[in-house]
């Protein structure tokens, strides 16, 4: 190639990168009045830049929640690429693009530490997995790196530990089909000082996925698969106590649909489907037999992941009545998409048109440290939960534990609370200014919450450090309200 070459004269990264960067050196504005000045001279070289590659690079732009987006995209479900217009010419003769144009299938993810609050590998795993493409040589990969906790994980085993109780990269690679590639930090010395800093010099974890499908002789076995699914919902339901504010602070965001998401995923890549069928139809009777137990530290450590497989663990009987109306009424949102019938449970799900919206509106809420993903909605029955004492403290956590035997001195009738006056719904909506909470729910629950002779009441808890975070509002006094909306509107 010559420098007076057509391509020479576009863009030669080949033979001549320092010449051909040289001519994008940011200078200092001469005369700045406001922030732009500073850095319009870095979008006028971008733009040029964009101009001399003449269309060998396309930039979709979109605003919105990360994981939601790769997920729609996935699902061939995003709206703005549903109404793109059919190809033509634009007045500039630039083509316009179909639908067909833009790729569902990406060569690099590159998540940047994201994930620190979107659920970690778990979140990585279940959206940005899907848009990549099998390769057996990372040449395609999906990549994020930690940030806002390093000094928190012991290693890369922790960190996925705590985030999708595996501790071995080999069951990983038999649930959602991905390795990762060693970081070249993992081979370098650290200083000294760096040592007990956990992940802080690690870099990024570049994950490749290996195929679309488990062979059958590869699955683990299905009481593993139980133990897993069973610990994914109750971390997700009843996470560990942390301390808030905190500069290592570690993220519990999602909510009970990743229940849902978790076992799509599993009946894709080739799991049975009547092992998945059996395990929500346990799920949503309300009580489990399992090995399975909630978090005990934070991080969730490879020990006690590792416990949750061991199959010398007898199984213990464990209660989740409060979650019971969210997830019957989940199960029966999810169930068309989720590929297979339940072989038992049938007769808790609601119809469709039965599951209405709702909102409930407070008066007072202190949001201190609002802006974590750590807040459910509680339903609480006032009549049943009489306190021993002489304030009105509900130890939430507890009651959700099955720790009657340390109720006694707060509750009168812990059990009962738990089993017959208590609901929470960690799948809803909330908006600050006029602080209502959007929801979805069963109606036959939602009457016997709204019945003016019944004590319910509504309130917001934060699950990090499991505290109630305003006044608790009558649900039969206009604090709850059916919007008018079923399902099936």
């Amino acid at each position: 190639m010559t420098s007076g070459s057509k391509a020479m004269a576009e863009i030669d990264l080949s033979t001549n990168i320092i010449d051909q960067w040289s001519g994008y050196l940011w200078s200092k504005p001469a005369n700045p009045t406001c922030l732009y000045d500073y850095a319009v001279d870095y979008f006028t070289k971008v733009s040029a830049a964009l101009h001399h590659l003449k269309g060998r690079i396309r930039v979709e732009p979109i605003l919105g929640e990360m994981d939601e987006i790769f997920e729609k995209i996935h699902l061939d479900f995003y709206p703005d690429r549903l109404n793109k217009p059919a190809l033509g010419q634009e007045e500039s003769g630039m083509p316009v693009s179909t639908t067909e144009d833009y790729p569902k299938i990406f060569d690099r993810v590159h998540l940047s530490n994201v994930p620190d609050y979107t659920g970690g590998t778990l979140g990585a795993f279940l959206f940005a997995a899907p848009i990549s493409p099998v390769t057996k040589d990372f040449k395609a990969q999906f990549s994020f790196t930690c940030l806002r906790n390093p000094p928190a994980f012991k290693d890369v085993d922790e960190f996925n530990s705590e985030y999708c109780l595996l501790p071995e990269m080999s069951m990983i690679a038999k649930i959602f089909l991905c390795v990762r590639r060693p970081c070249i930090s993992e081979s370098m010395p650290l200083p000294a000082f760096m040592q007990m800093q956990g992940l802080i010099g690690m870099g990024y974890f570049e994950w490749s996925k290996q195929a679309e499908i488990v062979p059958f002789p590869s699955l683990l076995d299905r009481p593993t698969i139980t133990a897993w699914i069973h610990g994914l919902l109750l971390k997700t339901a009843i996470p560990k106590e942390r301390q808030v504010p905190a500069m290592t602070l570690i993220n519990s965001p999602f909510n009970l649909t990743v229940l849902f998401r978790v076992i799509m995923h599993l009946k894709k890549v080739g799991y049975p489907s009547h092992w998945l069928s059996e395990i929500l139809g346990t799920i949503i009777g309300g009580t489990i037999d399992t090995k399975a137990f909630p978090q005990k530290s934070v991080p969730f450590s490879v020990k006690d992941s590792k416990q949750l497989f061991d199959k010398s663990r007898p199984l213990k009987r464990f209660s989740i009545k409060p979650f019971n109306a969210e997830l019957t009424t989940l199960t029966s949102i999810w169930l068309p998409a989720l590929g297979f019938g339940i072989l038992h449970g049938n007769d808790v799900l609601p119809d469709h048109s039965s599951i209405r919206k709702y909102s409930a509106t407070f008066n007072h809420i202190n949001w201190d440290m609002g802006f974590e993903s750590s807040f459910v909605l509680v339903f609480i029955d006032m009549d049943i939960a009489t306190p021993t004492g002489p304030r009105p403290i509900i130890p939430l956590r507890l009651l959700l534990l099955n720790k009657e035997d340390q109720l006694r001195n707060a509750l009168q009738r812990p059990r009962d609370v738990r089993e017959k006056g208590l609901h929470i719904v960690t799948t809803w909506q909330f908006e600050t200014e006029t602080k209502t909470g959007r929801f979805w729910m069963r109606e036959d629950i939602m009457k016997q919450l709204m019945d003016r002779r019944n004590g319910w009441h509504a309130c917001i808890w934060r699950v990090d450090r499991w505290d109630i975070v305003g006044q608790p509002v009558k649900a039969a006094a206009g604090g709850v309200k059916d919007l008018g909306i079923s399902w099936v509107d």
